[in-house]
């Protein structure tokens, strides 16, 4: 199989595996991401990816200061049939793991759809072949396809930021000591937040640091005294002294509540095709109710006192 593990290759620019999204801009001469979450960086012209006739490439990654994660080869429109694809890119990555067709005779525009695809699993990486129903216009130009890269080693990728996480979560330990204000929301339906509870196994606990300090730093674990103190479908607004420093829980998941965190918001969605619901966003903590949620309701009108804090309304019909 071609080196993968060993790093990604842009143009004549190949990157170790770990690299910081920044990072690897400047190293491409791209511009600098705009610092958000969930970045992407296009790049044309590419010449090759894995070793196939590309017309351009893009970069994927969970912010600025995090390493990327994947990439995607937009592969020239050069006339071979998607079996011909297949097997070149079979004699670099060996057989694939899985394959399959799919009939687009249907469709109007079969460039919107993919009629071949293959994928490959190494125990670090994913690799996938998308043969579109007909060339169509991607990054650099014509391609019949796609291949695309993910790194799937979230402990390696994400340990350099893991005993940061780790660190913050103590932090707020200590301060959850000092708790001046404790509200207790009971919501209708259970917060599973993160993990699936009923995963087997249950993912160690380096995989949770590294996980969340790969994609969500700021979403911390639940102080164990908070924790003792909400059920499955409780949540609770808090503060402690002397400053009156809010933040929210379930019995799982925390975010400090801070001016210029991250989205803060309470929806209210009507029935219509769907059923409705209510939703507070705080950040990277969100929870969700059944429409009319007294409890998410109750909660918001707190939320809203929190000095600094603006707290978007939204409302709309579940369509």
């Amino acid at each position: 199989m071609a080196d993968i593990a060993g790093g990604f290759v842009v143009g004549d620019t190949r990157l170790p595996w770990g690299t910081r999204f920044d990072a690897a801009c400047r190293a491409l001469g791209l511009p600098p991401p705009d610092g958000g979450r969930y970045c992407h960086a296009d790049v044309a012209p590419c010449e090759r990816g894995l070793g196939e006739p590309a017309v351009g490439a893009s970069l994927h990654g969970p912010a600025a200061d995090r390493p990327v994660t994947g990439l995607t080869y937009q592969l020239r429109a050069d006339g071979r049939a998607p079996a011909a694809v297949l097997a070149s890119v079979a004699a670099r990555l060996g057989a694939p793991k899985d394959t399959g067709t799919a009939d687009l005779s249907g469709y109007g525009d079969p460039s919107g759809g993919v009629q071949l695809w293959a994928s490959w699993k190494t125990p670090t990486h994913s690799i996938g072949l998308s043969i579109y129903g007909a060339p169509r216009e991607e990054v650099g130009g014509e391609a019949l396809g796609c291949l695309w890269v993910t790194w799937d080693d979230t402990i390696a990728a994400g340990a350099p930021y893991a005993a940061e996480w780790r660190a913050s979560c103590e932090r707020m330990a200590h301060a959850a000591d000092r708790v001046r204000d404790f509200h207790r929301f009971t919501v209708s339906w259970d917060l599973h937040r993160g993990y699936d509870e009923d995963d087997d196994p249950p993912p160690s606990a380096e995989l949770v640091a590294a996980t969340r300090g790969l994609g969500r730093p700021n979403l911390l674990a639940t102080p164990a005294v908070i924790a003792a103190r909400l059920g499955p479908k409780d949540f609770a607004l808090w503060s402690t002294g002397p400053w009156g420093v809010w933040a929210v829980s379930d019995a799982r998941d925390s975010f400090w509540i801070v001016a210029g965190s991250g989205r803060m918001s309470v929806s209210d969605i009507l029935p219509a095709k769907g059923p409705g619901h209510a939703e507070l966003e705080l950040g990277d903590w969100s929870a969700r109710d059944a429409h009319g949620s007294k409890a998410i309701a109750a909660a918001a009108d707190i939320a809203r006192a929190i000095p600094g804090i603006v707290l978007a309304h939204h409302e709309g019909h579940d369509v």
